[in-house]
């Protein structure tokens, strides 16, 4: 009784210290409703191939696959899909996902340990001692908490022959999290641990392709141990694109009951409009329609002929097309302001919380004021 009640006191007492420190906690996986909206832009041929390097039976395929891409080509859409795949097929062992104000780099390790002892429970005996002898380690620098936290409770764990067999773990957003020094350190602490006999672990890595990323991958004791997809930026994903419009507003329409044959909506023109200006990245056609479909709207259709007239207003007045991420930049300002105007009175919730301080980036004040991070 007295080894059970201590045993007990510990794992609780652990457990307060990691989520003390990880609250808000990071959720290992999007919402569903979100899941639904990114895969339906993913791409078959990538996830394919990311599902194929996870789960073949060959051993020397290398342990880390980076995949780059600019912002808006669907990196998050891909990892997501990936993720849920290998959860389906019980290989997935834990998802990191930095976005959504999750990018403390010193929440990683110790975000990786929660999740992985919350599916594997004699790794979570392990971890909860470790953490309730030492309550600094969840605060302490990234190394010795890869050490702590990771690599020797998985050592002790392979001991007592209770290792937890091929795992695979997604790290989406990379470069957002603070810091070029802390993205480099974690990639570093990666590489270093997939030459651990005993870790069964493989790292799929998705981020845009910053110099400081590139050039600690190509370092010698780095780049023999990952391969690396870049997801091209191509005109080729126009069709996917109009795919992708046609498909949501039909639904959008359908979950109102307002689908019309005789008086289709958006029409073919707003469409090719909408293609022209995401000019290939799948960020700008999210972005709309999430707004489009915002429950919270009084006229959701006033949504996308605001986002029209601003295409049309920008092609006026500049005859060249603009930059794609100065286009949805202006994108993101525009349903901000539309969406403050727009906004039931019960909806207001929405922004109570995001008091603009020292004016954040378009980006960052889309995301406060609906509520979601635009596509990334």
């Amino acid at each position: 009784m007295v080894a059970s009640l201590s045993q007990f006191i510990i794992i609780m007492s652990a457990q307060v210290a990691l989520m003390s420190f990880l609250t808000p906690p990071i959720p290992m996986l999007r919402s569903t409703q979100k899941h639904e909206r990114m895969t339906q832009y993913a791409s078959p041929t990538l996830e394919n191939n990311i599902t194929s390097w996870a789960t073949g039976a060959n051993d020397s395929t290398l342990p880390i696959y980076w995949m780059r891409g600019p912002a808006g080509v669907g990196k998050s859409a891909i990892a997501q899909t990936c993720a849920e795949r290998l959860k389906e097929s019980g290989y997935l062992g834990t998802a990191f996902f930095s976005i959504n104000g999750h990018n403390d780099p010193r929440r990683f390790f110790p975000t990786l340990a929660y999740q992985l002892s919350t599916l594997f429970l004699d790794l979570r005996g392990i971890v909860d001692v470790r953490v309730y002898r030492d309550k600094t380690l969840v605060k302490k620098r990234m190394s010795p908490q890869s050490t702590s936290l990771i690599v020797e409770p998985l050592q002790e764990l392979e001991r007592q022959g209770k290792g937890i067999g091929r795992r695979v773990i997604f790290v989406d957003g990379l470069d957002e999290c603070q810091g070029n020094d802390a993205q480099i350190e974690i990639i570093e602490l990666i590489a270093v641990s997939v030459h651990i006999e005993t870790m069964p672990f493989r790292w799929a890595i998705f981020s845009r392709p910053e110099p400081h990323i590139l050039s600690t991958f190509n370092k010698g004791r780095v780049s023999p141990s990952y391969q690396r997809v870049l997801i091209p930026v191509s005109r080729e994903a126009d069709r996917e694109i109009e795919t992708y419009l046609k498909g949501r507003f039909t639904n959008i329409l359908l979950r109102r009951n307002l689908l019309s044959q005789s008086n289709p909506w958006p029409t073919k023109e707003d469409i090719q409009i909408l293609m022209g200006a995401s000019a290939v990245f799948f960020a700008y056609p999210a972005a709309v329609l999430r707004s489009v479909d915002c429950r919270s709207l009084l006229e959701f259709r006033e949504t996308l002929q605001a986002v029209l007239d601003m295409i049309a207003s920008h092609t006026t007045h500049s005859p060249k097309l603009m930059a794609p991420f100065a286009e949805l930049d202006a994108l993101y300002m525009l349903l901000v302001e539309f969406l403050g105007k727009a906004l039931t009175p019960h909806a207001h919730f929405l922004s109570r919380k995001f008091p603009f301080g020292n004016i954040p980036s378009s980006r960052e004040r889309f995301e406060k004021q609906t509520g979601c991070p635009p596509p990334s």
